[in-house]
């Protein structure tokens, strides 16, 4: 049985590590303003740019149910299960989202990092 781990991109874990053990990452949202992006898609750089220029923090939106759909979908073409790590669900609706989404699916286990 071939088993997929997966987190959301607020995982504080080197890209050395998460490439060698193959970790499957789903980003959480950036809003910069009116500018929305996904984390990954934009470099610390360009926020701290942001934050100068405009002197407001960006905020972050949790990874919604359709989008954890999504990526357990795209996980499970290759995978057999999924045990995915969410932020704590004392800090985000991350981990509420992923249960909701995993009830969709065979095999997708939702661990509560708090």
């Amino acid at each position: 049985m071939k088993i997929a781990i997966s987190c959301e991109s607020t995982l504080d874990l080197a890209k050395i590590f998460i490439d060698k053990f193959d970790i499957k990452i789903v980003p959480f949202t950036l809003l910069l303003g009116e500018e929305t992006k996904l984390d990954g898609e934009i470099s610390t750089d360009e926020i701290i740019d942001y934050v100068n220029k405009t002197k407001k923090l960006p905020k972050t939106s949790a990874v919604n149910q359709f989008q954890y759909e999504e990526h357990f979908e795209n996980i499970l073409k290759d995978y057999d299960g999924i045990i995915h790590f969410t932020l704590s669900s004392e800090l985000s609706s991350a981990n509420k989202n992923a249960l909701e989404a995993s009830k969709k699916f065979k095999n997708v286990y939702v661990i509560d990092s708090r």
